[in-house]
């Protein structure tokens, strides 16, 4: 623990005054129960977007951002995008590594707690189903690429048709 909180101390090149002033906001990110909450369920199921996170904690998305965007600046999350999803995970960084016996401790909570027992209860059926969504989505693009096989030409309108037909003579 010494050691992490070392590091984060000579990562910064700034005034002694300045250091103390980034150790104080960093930890303050992390002193929030909805943050807590979210950094616990990002240790137990590994990158998750903000639906998801949303879905798990039962509040709404826009709140679940402004605490992302605060563990962000924080220095303990960071972000991957991937087609319109933004996906959080715990960062590895001097600043997560302060947290590490927190985020180990709630791990353990969860079994617990009752808050964080639902939370991660309902992460696990978020999870299932995003999986069984995309095993889905996955086997109905390699099966039809274009799209077309499930809807029959005549429920389409001929404007549909024709565009559909276009599609598959520039092939």
């Amino acid at each position: 623990m010494r050691m992490q909180v070392s590091a984060f101390i000579r990562d910064t090149s700034e005034n002694r005054s300045s250091v103390v002033r980034r150790v104080v906001e960093g930890l303050s990110a992390a002193s929030d129960e909805t943050r807590l909450r979210i950094l616990g369920l990002l240790v137990a199921g590994g990158p998750l977007c903000v639906c998801e996170l949303a879905e798990s904690l039962r509040l709404p998305h826009y709140n679940i951002s402004r605490h992302l965007n605060i563990l962000k600046r924080g220095g303990f999350l960071e972000s991957r995008r991937e087609r319109r999803y933004v996906f959080y995970s715990v960062a590895k960084s001097p600043a997560a590594a302060l947290l590490q016996p927190v985020l180990r401790q709630l791990a353990h909570a969860s079994g617990h707690d009752a808050v964080l027992g639902a939370d991660v209860a309902r992460l696990r059926d978020v999870i299932q189903v995003r999986d069984s969504q995309a095993r889905l989505t996955a086997y109905c693009e390699a099966v039809d690429p274009v799209g077309d096989a499930m809807v029959s030409d005549n429920s389409r309108p001929a404007s549909s048709r024709r565009s559909g037909q276009a599609r598959l003579r520039r092939k």
